[in-house]
């Protein structure tokens, strides 16, 4: 079964939270940028399989939340098309910056 699952991380800054992301699975995020994630964003994976996205939640362009009901959180780790799920949760429920998950 694949899964869509979205991540509320309580971290200073992107930097620190891609640090944190990368340790707790055993990823390496690379840069990228996007008006629509809300300007520098990381990424892993490709859009044709698992890939995640760390992005801020706070778009200072628009004004506004990128996702309302993350609002106690400053930053998003979205994660596509996964067949490890369960797996993933776990690991990342057990990391303490990682507070909140909600299924897509």
């Amino acid at each position: 079964m694949t899964t869509y699952m979205i991540f509320g991380l309580n971290s200073a800054n992107l930097a620190e939270a891609r640090v944190c992301v990368e340790s707790a699975l055993g990823v390496g995020m690379e840069l990228h940028e996007s008006d629509f994630r809300c300007g520098e964003y990381y990424r892993f994976g490709s859009v044709n399989s698992e890939h995640f996205i760390l992005q801020r939640n706070f778009d200072h362009e628009e004004g506004e939340w990128t996702r309302g009901e993350f609002s106690d959180f400053a930053m998003l780790l979205y994660v596509n098309d996964t067949p490890r799920g369960a797996q993933i949760e776990s690991v990342l429920m057990s990391t303490a910056r990682l507070l909140a998950t909600q299924d897509l």
